[in-house]
């Protein structure tokens, strides 16, 4: 018994943490109940004291959270609280203090009701219920004593089980006040640009349209209009508008009337300023003059439009549903200077067209793009041309920053761009773009850009914005380039021009370059191609040898197209071995290339300068008189190939043309040798029944197919082969004495034939001989249109066509001939 009440003691002082009882506890034992007691009362002790520590460490806890949470709540910039299950207040921040202006000792522990009046605390304590009712976070915005609150409530689950509420509340008011600036000044924006591109039929409509629009931007119950005159001081009424237009019907005595006669209006003409009354009463001296005409004034802004250092009208809003502020006046007086530009266009579009009988006007109109970007770099408004070009609506651009719509960089990669934006706001001056500028849009595109970023400066001279005019200059710029491209290049060939050449080669006559060779070349059949196949044909030659030169050149040798069909290569560090080297292959690749009938020929002239007093202008005047030298030489055999190269793809392309005019020459000789013609003129006559279809080279190849039937089209096609036939023929000097027979070898005896509609011996004797054996073999052969005939009604026909289409004795004898041999 004695051992259980010293533990019962001893305990009970160990739980209070009493040392020295607990000490004097174990003695007693020893004395009472032994060494077994002792040991017995130790355990225990040390029992104890383990869980009360855990009890002690567990109250620090509980402390250490709860400043911790107090401490976060304290942190925040919203008003925070914790309510318990009877709403009472747990917990509250510094904010919700200096709200309520109660210290937190005097809110802890009360409800609404002992804090606030009744009627708002009922209304916070139903919300209370319904967040515990829904047990969910519930969001809602209210608005209490002129400020807008944004409230975020959740249920809380207390110790015991039930629930509390748990809230932070921010203030939006000056978050929603900006908000609603930025609509104004987007809205005001939206009127003014609208306003300015209006195709309005009158000043009048104008006006009515914006003060129709400003209603609702600043919640005005009327808007008002006066013109003014300066010099004679009289105003006279141009328009009121009312969302009821029934009421805006002014007295007649309203229509006109001196300024200082008109109290309303009077202080605005006066101090030449905007004028704002948010308190007209009905004995406010400023009423002066005024009958009011059904509509009663109580608030107004008044604002002086001033063109030229002059008073020309007073335009404002009336009887606002709350007070007009300083925003109203800015909305207003910026609307109403664009409403007065817009009735000066107005005016110059009337006058010019009063003008326009009298005087030749160009009207040029240039679509700009525009972006107004305000103090803090965020985008108000783009223009048409400016979403266009930017890829952002003005919706989507609005309130962005104006670098993410506004996507400028430099053209060449990894070169930086000055902003223009940022350079208007530093220096407060006009920027203009660089030429290296290029806009990147939403989608990718990328644009040219040229204008000028301008800055936007108050009253007082202080930064408000920024006005960005742009223009895409894409093409400008490509044309510009092309310009410039073009200036040191051919346009046909894409090689250097001339003058670029002649620069080169000043640059080039350096020491450090010698040996320098120059290799110049002259294209063979370029008249020829042109005369016979156009000049489409003479400009794919130019192009084909352009090709060989880049082709057998090297990078750093500079060619040029010299003239017409003159060609030059500069080869710096070249000796004249190498440059015939490169002259040779030159040569060969242009011979294995056909353009039209002609093999791919040039005459080619080197020159080199291997000594440093030598002028290089020699050295390229002694290369051109090589080339001409091997021109000459080589000419002869070039004009042979040239005709060759032509019959050949005239009978390539023309089946019969070969047997044809083989057959033809054999029938001419026939003919001259019975006319008793010398021996040259057999040669000729031989030559003549080759060469005479020869135009036929530049006909369609179908026209002369067995089982094609002629248009009248095709007809007169067909007869242009005599021209085409003496431009080959005069192109070579072996050939240039048939030319003339080869023309006209299609005249008639009675001049109905043609080219030139020549008749009788007017006709040269080897044409009319040419004549009567081209008829008679197309007739014993056949053609496209008609049978062969046999020699009898061959030799029938030709006598029927004589003194008509063929010489009448050249026919007598031919027949005659083709008799005897029969």
């Amino acid at each position: 018994m004695g051992i259980f009440i010293l533990l019962t003691a001893t305990a009970s002082a160990i739980t209070a943490i009493e040392l020295p009882s607990s000490y004097n506890a174990v003695v007693a034992a020893l004395t009472a109940g032994g060494l077994l007691a002792a040991i017995l009362i130790l355990l225990l002790m040390f029992v104890i004291v383990k869980n009360r520590r855990r009890i002690h460490e567990a109250n620090e806890y509980t402390e250490f959270y709860k400043n911790a949470m107090q401490a976060f709540l304290d942190a925040g910039k919203s008003m925070a609280f914790l309510k318990d299950e009877n709403f009472n207040y747990l917990m509250v921040n510094h904010i919700f203090e200096k709200r309520y202006k109660r210290t937190r000792a005097e809110i802890i522990g009360k409800d609404d009701f002992s804090l606030i009046e009744a009627g708002f605390a009922q209304w916070l304590r139903e919300s209370d219920k319904e967040i515990l009712q829904k047990n969910t976070l519930v969001e809602y915005e209210n608005e209490s004593g002129g400020l807008i609150y944004e409230s975020i409530k959740f249920p809380v689950k207390m110790p015991g089980g039930g629930y509390g509420i748990g809230a932070y509340i921010s203030d939006k008011t000056i978050e929603r006040g900006q908000m609603k600036l930025r609509e104004q000044i987007h809205e005001r924006n939206r009127i003014l640009a609208d306003a300015l591109s209006l195709r309005a039929e009158s000043k009048e409509e104008q006006i009515d349209f914006v003060l129709k629009s400003a209603l609702s931007l600043t919640q005005s119950e009327y808007g008002y209009f006066y013109y003014y005159n300066e010099n004679t001081g009289e105003l006279r009424q141009g328009a009121w508008v009312s969302g009821t237009a029934d009421k805006c019907e002014p007295d007649d005595d309203e229509m006109l009337r001196r300024f200082d006669e008109a109290g309303i209006w009077e202080q605005a003409i006066g101090q030449r300023k905007s004028v704002t009354i948010n308190n007209l009463n009905q004995n406010d001296p400023l009423r002066k003059g005024y009958s009011g005409g059904g509509i009663e004034i109580k608030k107004l802004i008044c604002v002086p439009i001033i063109w030229e250092e002059q008073i020309v009208a007073l335009a404002g809003m009336a009887n606002k549903k709350g007070d007009y502020d300083v925003s109203d006046t800015d909305n207003i007086s910026i609307l109403v200077s664009g409403l007065w530009q817009a009735v000066i266009r107005s005016r110059m579009r009337e006058l010019l067209a009063y003008e326009r009988n009298k005087y030749l006007q160009t009207l040029v109109s240039i679509g700009d793009g525009v972006m107004v970007v305000d103090r803090d770099g965020r985008v108000e408004m783009l223009n048409g041309v400016a979403q266009k070009l930017t890829g952002w609506s003005d919706e989507e651009a609005r309130g962005r920053p104006y670098t993410e719509v506004f996507v400028l960089s430099n053209e060449n990669p990894g070169l930086p761009i000055e902003d223009p934006v940022q350079m208007a706001i530093r220096t407060k001056e006009i920027q203009e773009l660089r030429d290296f500028a290029v806009l990147t849009s939403r989608s990718g595109t990328i644009s040219c850009l040229e204008d000028s970023a301008a800055p936007i400066l108050n009253e007082s001279g202080e930064f408000d914005g920024v006005v960005v005019v742009f223009r895409d200059v894409t093409e400008k710029r490509a044309q510009s380039r092309r310009i410039e491209y073009l200036s040191f290049h051919d346009m046909l060939t894409d090689l250097y021009n001339r003058r670029f050449f002649e620069e080169e080669l000043r640059r080039i006559d350096t020491k450090r370059n010698i040996p320098i060779s120059i290799v110049m070349g002259d294209v063979n059949s370029l008249k020829l191609t042109n005369d016979v196949f156009g000049h489409s044909s003479g400009d794919a030659l130019l192009k084909t040898i352009a090709d060989v030169f880049r082709k057998n050149c090297r990078a750093d040798d500079i060619i040029a197209r010299w003239g017409g069909d003159e060609f030059i290569v500069l080869l710096p560090k070249t000796g004249k071995a190498d440059a015939e080297r490169i002259a040779a292959r030159i040569k060969k690749d242009f011979a294995d290339r056909k353009i039209t009938a002609f093999k791919g020929s040039i005459a080619i002239g080197i020159d080199t300068k291997e000594n440093e007093d030598e002028d290089l202008k020699y050295i390229l005047d002694r290369a051109e008189g090589h080339m001409y030298a091997a021109k000459t030489l080589e000419s002869d055999a070039v004009r042979d190939e040239e005709i060759k190269s032509v019959l050949d793809m005239l009978h390539n392309n023309i089946e019969s043309e070969e047997r044809h005019s083989r057959k033809v020459a054999e029938l001419c000789v026939k003919i001259g040798r019975a006319l008793g013609l010398a021996e040259v003129d057999l040669r000729n006559l031989s030559d003549l029944g080759h060469y005479h279809d020869i135009g036929k080279v530049v006909l369609d190849p179908v026209l002369f197919e067995p089982d094609h039937k002629l248009n009248e089209e095709e007809r007169k096609e067909i007869m242009r082969h005599p021209f085409v036939g003496y431009r080959i023929l005069n192109a070579s000097e072996k050939t240039v004495g048939l030319a003339d027979a080869v023309l006209s070898h299609h005249e008639h005896w009675d001049g109905s034939g043609y080219p030139r509609g020549l008749k009788g011996e007017q006709i040269p004797l080897l044409a009319r001989i040419l004549a009567v054996a081209e008829l008679y073999d197309r007739l014993t052969a056949g053609t496209n249109n008609m049978k062969a005939l046999s020699d009898a009604d061959a030799a029938e026909y030709l006598e029927n066509k004589s003194g008509k289409i063929l010489d009448p004795h050249i026919t007598t004898l031919f027949v005659s001939m083709l008799k005897t041999e029969k």
